[in-house]
C-alpha cells in the first residue's frame, strides 16, 4: 500500500478520535512532540524501520520515548500503529495528522527571511497583519540570509513575495541584458 495512503488513513483515524473525545489540541501537541523526536533523533526512525528488532522491543522503545510526555490516547495510538506493523510509517502518519489539523484549524505557515536579525516585535506585527489579511492563524518563523543583502522575502505556504535587494538587482541586471539585445 502507498506510504501516503497509510499515513493519511491513520492520521484521519486519530484526528476523528481527537474530535470525538474533544482532545484535538492535546493530540496535536503530542504529534508535534513526536515529530520533534523523529527529527532530532535519527536513530529512532532507524530502530522503527529495523525488521530484525522484535515488536516487543519496539514497543518498549516507544514507551520509553513518549509515555511520560504524551497523553494516554496518543500512547494507545502509537501502540496500535506498532501492533499493526506500521511503525516505519510513523513519520508520515505524524506529518499527515499535523497537516490535517492545520487545514481544519486554518493555520498557515509563514517564513520571513531577512539579511539581518529582526526583533520579535517586528515578527509579531507582520504575523498580525498576515493573520488579518489572510483571515487565518499564522505560525511564523524568521531566518537570516545575508545573501539577500537587504529587504525581505516572505513565504506563506507555497506563495513567496520577494522584496529583497538581491532580487531587485537581479531584475535590473535582467532588464539591462534584455535591452542590449
Amino acid at each position: 500500500m502507498d506510504e501516503g495512503k497509510i499515513g493519511n488513513r491513520y492520521a484521519k483515524a486519530l484526528f476523528l478520535l481527537g474530535e470525538e473525545k474533544q482532545m484535538l489540541d492535546i493530540l496535536y501537541a503530542d504529534m508535534i512532540y513526536v515529530a520533534e523526536v523523529l527529527r532530532n533523533i535519527p536513530d529512532f526512525s532507524f530502530l522503527m524501520d529495523n525488521p530484525v528488532l522484535k515488536l516487543s522491543d519496539k514497543k518498549k522503545i516507544i514507551s520509553a520515548a513518549f509515555a511520560s510526555s504524551v497523553n494516554s490516547i496518543t500512547m494507545q495510538f502509537l501502540d496500535l500503529v506498532t501492533d499493526q506493523k506500521r511503525e516505519s510509517f510513523l513519520d508520515d502518519i505524524v506529518r499527515c495528522f499535523i497537516d490535517l489539523y492545520k487545514k481544519v484549524k486554518n493555520i498557515r505557515l509563514a517564513v520571513l527571511t531577512t539579511a539581518v536579525t529582526v526583533t520579535d516585535d517586528t515578527v509579531m506585527r507582520i504575523r498580525k497583519v498576515l493573520s488579518q489579511s489572510l483571515n487565518a492563524e499564522i505560525e511564523m518563523s524568521s531566518e537570516v540570509n545575508p545573501l539577500i543583502i537587504g529587504g525581505f522575502v516572505l513565504r506563506v505556504d507555497d506563495l513567496q513575495y520577494d522584496s529583497s535587494i538581491a532580487a531587485h538587482l537581479q531584475r535590473i541586471k535582467k532588464e539591462m541584458q534584455n535591452s542590449n539585445l
